[in-house]
């Protein structure tokens, strides 16, 4: 389970480094934004995280464009009705995350 979590990752990191070297303006501003709010000589820390809302953005886009996980599995704990189809309790239910985003 550790294996995959930092694979999936270090591939999403891979992703917004190839991103931002290919758009160097945003790379600029996002450097901009660090520099005005944490300083020169800064390490981030995740509680500055809130304050670095271009950086948040440039991440969550990178999600949002590169899924890591397609399909990830849950299981229906209760009987239930989706798009008109009745899901029956226990029943495995496949969601595809590039199809949401």
């Amino acid at each position: 389970m550790l294996t995959r979590g930092t694979n999936t990752l270090s591939t999403t990191i891979e992703w917004a480094i190839a991103k931002l070297v290919r758009n160097p303006k945003i790379m600029k501003r996002i450097q901009d934004e660090l520099d005005h709010v944490m300083g020169h000589d800064c390490i981030v820390d995740e509680d500055d995280i809130p304050q670095l809302k271009y950086l948040q953005a440039v991440v969550k886009k990178t999600f949002r464009l590169h899924v890591t996980i397609p399909l990830i599995t849950h299981e229906c704990m209760t009987n239930c009705k989706v798009g008109g189809y009745d899901i029956l309790a226990r029943t495995p239910i496949i969601v595809n995350l590039w199809t949401i985003h």
